[in-house]
């Protein structure tokens, strides 16, 4: 019996948007789990697959197992068992409410679409857990698309989904990621992914995504395949040498025995094929490369460049330094860590330079990941003053260094006019 994943939903409106579209609260109950509503919008999912918050947080050793069954029970008509664990200092509700997004969003996998015909609603039941966090019935379904989409890409391999997993030993290790070995170090023959997820408290799906993965790789056995060969192909059968049948050696002098003809034995492969192979493989990597030294040296040309403007550079600071009272230094370096100015007594220019390089693509990942556009600034707080990083044009950015004792606004204004200007500078640069 193979998972409930289920075909792809049809275009028209289904009954999950016919109950989102008309604000319903209650339960729907399918074949593979129960969605609750609350004004049409899904706040929490069981499903028959796809292990819930529970089995993942005792898993990962975050709440202790009788935690959860005391949670259930204290939780009431009130239903606000998840308050219950954030009161009780077992999770912080932040992570309550990541743990609760990513068990819902596995869960709706395997349970959408639902069917009219094999689904029940419940008016007004709802989760002893509570309101976390409600997401949209549209949002769930694109999620839930978009990993539909993953999971085809690897359909060849869909053999692996209901029978237990048979790890394969290649002679030649293949690349896997960490999840993926801890996968393969728990496979024993014997349970399935399903079960394997549970077991570990991890994701169905993406549990299911990477035996898929390493089933493509050869590390995983495909029933009706026959096992890989650390070449990729199929492993040859053995069989035995039948020897040759003996030679009679020449008598010397006698030229009617010739020694029998030797056909020639292809070790390696001739010239023309190797560099045919080569062209193929290595050619399309040699043009997108660059090599190293000519990186360093076009590394030195633009930091030439850039020192031009310079003093230009260090005036600005040097002015801001003079417009926001308890100003200890600034900087400015490229977005890949390059120091262009700096005006920090005390602070090691270099290694700041490549500290903000850092939390700048952090912050970029973060605000991609969130949909609030490109980055603009950031300002961090420690317990003897302020870090404010500000996007300085295309290739540069502006770190300012205060005390605690500074006017976070006036900093904020002062700042962000000077990286506009030192921007300006930086941009009119040529890139070569």
């Amino acid at each position: 019996m193979g998972l409930p994943i289920s075909p792809h939903p049809p275009a028209p409106a289904g009954l999950l948007d016919r109950y989102a579209a008309e604000r319903v609260t209650g339960t729907l109950s399918g074949p593979h789990g129960c969605l609750y509503l609350l004004d049409g919008a899904v706040y929490c999912i069981e499903s028959t697959t796809a292990p819930g918050l529970g089995p993942r947080l005792t898993a990962s050793g975050k709440l202790p197992p009788e935690g959860w069954q005391y949670a259930a029970e204290t939780a009431g008509p009130q239903q606000d068992g998840g308050q219950f664990l954030v009161s009780r200092g077992w999770l912080s509700q932040g992570e309550l409410e990541i743990c609760h997004l990513a068990a819902l969003l596995d869960a709706a996998f395997f349970a959408l679409p639902l069917a009219p015909e094999t689904t029940s609603f419940t008016p007004g039941a709802g989760h002893w857990l509570g309101v976390i966090r409600p997401v949209s019935v549209l949002a769930l379904q694109q999620a839930t698309a978009r990993r539909r989409l993953l999971l085809d890409r690897l359909h060849p391999w869909a053999a692996v989904d209901s029978v237990p997993v048979v790890p394969v030993r290649p002679r030649i290790p293949a690349p896997a990621t960490s999840r993926q070995r801890r996968l393969l170090d728990h496979a024993d023959g014997r349970h399935t992914p399903q079960e394997l997820a549970r077991a570990l408290g991890q994701s169905a799906f993406g549990t299911l995504l990477d035996i898929r993965r390493l089933a493509a790789v050869g590390l995983v056995h495909v029933p009706g395949h026959p096992p890989r060969s650390p070449g990729g192909g199929p492993a040859p059968a053995w069989t035995a040498p039948t020897p040759s049948p003996r030679k009679t050696p020449p008598r010397p002098g006698n030229y009617r025995h010739r020694m029998p003809s030797i056909p020639p034995i292809r070790i390696l492969p001739s010239l023309s094929d190797c560099v045919r192979r080569w062209r193929k493989t290595c050619e399309p990597l040699r043009t997108k490369t660059v090599h190293p030294m000519r990186r360093v040296i076009r590394r030195h040309a633009v930091k030439r460049r850039l020192m031009t403007i310079e003093p230009r550079i260090r005036e600005e600071l040097h002015t801001l330094r003079d417009q926001v009272r308890h100003f200890r230094g600034g900087m400015v370096a490229s977005v890949d860590g390059m120091v262009i100015a700096h005006d920090l007594p005390d602070i090691e220019p270099d290694g700041l330079a490549a500290l903000t390089a850092a939390a700048i693509g952090v912050a970029k990942r973060l605000t991609d990941a969130t949909g609030q556009g490109a980055f603009e600034e950031s300002l961090t707080r420690g317990a003897d003053g302020y870090i404010a990083a500000y996007s300085a044009g295309r290739r540069a950015v502006l770190t300012a260094v205060a005390s605690p004792d500074t006017n976070v606004g006036r900093l904020h204004l002062q700042a962000r006019r000077a990286a506009e200007r030192i921007g300006a500078l930086v941009d009119a640069q040529p890139r070569r």
